[in-house]
């Protein structure tokens, strides 16, 4: 919800291991448009677990992945995704659906998985899955399935994973320790079937805790280990120990210690119905109901590098000797949610002539209670840095500051989306496919908002005077404030395919998908009535495909552009560790 904007010496996240996590291809694809792309998608190139976020070339447009025809996390800036799903044994299919299927399903255009769970078969079948590293991570998962007569299927997986990480991390045992459990029972018709899906999943992980790192940068795109810190096998977390913060909901003081704030577990139930009728109209409905009543984790954030001096006053703690050498202003986040939804999507298809029409809907509803508290301390540029002690002038002595001055957030309402959509894969002539689609969406949202400026020792229920614009002296209680909106969104695609011959044809599509700002989106400060903008997204694409054997090459012109991106920073003034949190608000546009 919130991102660092580096001065000087930069903070980049990494990790070692270059494993891939390859998605099965869609057996139920299509040329054109409609039900995906035959092809494979690569989950994530760093870490071979966890699910990526496929990007074309604009900032995230949030989900990516669905599980049974509804979105796996329905928001993934609390509830993230990886905490809730992994590629393993309880799947059946996992494919690809392409930014023109996803845009009019969904309203969102993006590469998204789109995965379906092992619903059994009448057959008794296992599979079980094990790797390893020489790191030490152990992971497993096991599915069961199969028949209870003639009319009931059942499926049954566990999840298991051990990791800890490359480098040893002193205050726990694992990067990411994550379990995810399934259980669905479904009942056989003679033209359909009804399943029943129980999810439990429990996952602790670190992230942004221990996958920073300081460097030189050259300045030729190229970077240098700063001396006594390898790369990659090297934590640049505390080694443990109590920490000091304040309560961005209360403005109390309470301590903690490293680790304790990464608890994510969340109860889902979903139900799949799928039916095809005797004129061969198919009926398929998905519903999902999902609370998750933690979804919290500690994000880690720096500013500049630079050399102390005895003037600083700086100290390791237990030392009488001010401390000489690199040292970092660090930043850390403590998020914590509860996130409820309820999730229902139907579609109707029916295939006559040369068409293959489908109507469909979407009733989403998503409800957040989200609060985050931030404060900093400066840290020794080191392995398992040491917090420095700062020694003030009026003889006390602090480790942590800036209370709740970056990036403290909060919200708590809801927002529902409700949508028609419809789509026709037209064979026009043997050579010649159009496929195109509408969706029309009717967006509520209502949210907790609290729209004043951090500052140190921010949070609600404190009375804070500060200068407004126009130079005046403003007192003010430091509250939430309602935001309601009622707004329409819209989504359009065509896709036309011409096959010149059995191996060479020419694509082209447009798609073009609108939003207005979300719920998470005014966490922070939020957005102004002012700054309140509809958010549009074009895509455009073009080129050539040819087929054999052993090929699919497309090879394609796009592109891509989104007004009024909101984005949340947290600047760092040059050769300081002074901050500040800002918004932005701008368009971006892509050409590959």
């Amino acid at each position: 919800m919130k991102q660092n904007l580096t001065t000087l010496t930069a903070i980049a996240a990494f990790t070692l291991l270059p494993a891939v996590a390859m998605a099965k291809e869609n057996t139920d694809s299509l040329s054109a448009g409609g039900k995906g792309e035959e092809r494979n998608v690569m989950l994530n190139a760093s870490d071979a677990t966890k699910p990526r976020e496929i990007q074309i070339g604009l900032p995230s447009e949030d989900v990516n992945v669905y599980e049974n025809g509804l979105p796996t996390v329905y928001s993934s800036t609390v509830h993230q995704l990886a905490r809730h799903w992994r590629s393993d044994a309880s799947l059946g299919t996992v494919g690809l659906m392409n930014p023109m299927e996803s845009a009019i399903k969904t309203g969102n255009i993006a590469y998204s998985v789109d995965s379906y769970s092992n619903f059994g078969q009448k057959e008794f079948k296992t599979i079980f899955n094990y790797r390893t590293n020489t790191f030490g991570w152990q992971n497993f998962d096991f599915n069961v399935s199969g028949g209870i007569g003639e009319k009931w299927l059942y499926t049954a997986s566990i999840y298991q994973n051990f990791d800890p990480g490359y480098f040893k991390v002193k205050f726990t045992d694992f990067s990411d320790r994550t379990q995810i459990y399934h259980a669905g029972l479904t009942r056989l018709f003679n033209r359909g079937k009804l399943s029943i899906i129980y999810k439990f999943s429990k996952s602790n992980a670190l992230g942004s805790m221990i996958n920073n790192a300081p460097f030189i940068y050259v300045g030729d795109g190229s970077v240098m280990e700063i001396p006594g810190f390898p790369l990659g096998t090297t934590s640049y977390a505390p080694i443990g120990g109590e920490f000091e913060y304040m309560d961005v909901l209360d403005g109390k003081m309470k301590k903690g210690r490293w680790g304790d704030f990464t608890d994510n577990y969340a109860h889902d139930l979903t139900a799949h119905f799928d039916y095809r009728f005797s004129n061969d109209y198919k009926l398929d409905i998905n519903a999902k109901f999902m609370i998750a009543p933690h979804a919290d984790y500690c994000d880690f954030g720096g500013s500049s590098i630079f050399e102390t001096t005895a003037a600083d006053q700086l100290y390791k703690p237990g030392e009488d000797t001010p401390y000489i050498g690199l040292a970092e202003g660090r930043r850390t986040w403590l998020h914590a949610g509860k996130v409820t939804n309820a999730l229902l999507t139907a579609e109707l298809n029916k295939s006559f002539a040369n068409h293959d029409l489908r109507f469909g809907l979407n009733e989403w509803y998503y409800h957040l209670d989200y609060s985050s508290s931030s404060f900093q301390w400066t840290g020794t540029v080191s392995p398992y840095p040491d917090i420095l002690v700062k020694h003030n002038s009026d003889g006390t002595f602090s480790q942590f500051h800036g209370f709740n001055e970056l990036s403290s957030e909060y919200t708590k309402g809801y927002e529902n989306k409700s949508a028609i959509y419809i789509t026709d894969n037209w064979q026009i002539t043997p050579k010649f496919n159009l496929y195109f689609g509408g969706r029309l969406e009717y967006y509520r949202m209502s949210a907790d908002q609290i729209p004043y400026a951090r500052y140190d020792g921010f949070h609600i229920g404190d009375t804070h005077t500060y200068t407004d614009n126009e130079g005046n002296m403003t007192t003010v209680k430091i509250e939430p404030h309602k935001v309601l909106k009622n707004k329409l969104n819209y989504a359009a695609t065509i896709q036309g395919i011409y096959n010149f011959n059995r191996h060479f044809g020419l694509t082209a599509d447009a798609t073009v998908a609108t939003r207005y700002p979300r719920i998470n989106e005014y966490a922070g400060t939020g957005p102004t009535e002012e700054q309140y903008k509809r958010v549009t997204i074009p895509l455009i694409r073009g080129g050539i495909t040819y087929r054999n054997n052993w090929v699919d090459l497309t090879s394609m012109v796009t592109y891509i552009a989104k007004s009024n991106n909101i984005d949340q920073q947290n600047v760092t003034k040059p050769g300081t560790t002074q901050s500040k949190t800002t918004l932005l608000i701008y368009s971006i546009k892509t050409l590959g």
